[in-house]
């Protein structure tokens, strides 16, 4: 990661961190972001805690799934990915990322 993007991304964290979501995806909008994994994962977190409105929980399925295209592995985006799926009523995708988050090594259920 450069310098100027891993500035970035540390700045648009804390500002999620703060719950400061509208602050964070201006800071992050830009034409580079939907090439970026990391920054696709923060939009995707950016949108989905902003809230239920329809189009952020398509925003975030979108950043999240593409932050998996570009290789993320974090179980946030996994996460995110299958609530995204579930509220917007994509049932079979839900199911393949939740099955992806759920595995033989995940512990019990308490």
């Amino acid at each position: 990661m450069n310098p100027d993007l891993d500035t970035l991304t540390r700045d648009a964290a804390a500002l999620l961190d703060q719950r400061r979501n509208d602050e964070a995806i201006d800071l992050m909008r830009s034409d580079e972001a939907p090439n970026h994994p990391a920054l696709c994962a923060l939009l995707a977190r950016a949108y989905y805690q902003r809230g239920d409105a329809k189009g952020d929980m398509y925003a975030a399925s979108f950043f999240s799934r593409r932050a998996a295209e570009l290789g993320d592995t974090s179980a946030e985006v996994l996460a995110i990915r299958g609530l995204t799926a579930f509220r917007t009523e994509q049932y079979a995708q839900a199911v393949d990322a939740f099955s992806a988050y759920v595995t033989d090594q995940s512990p019990a259920a308490t």
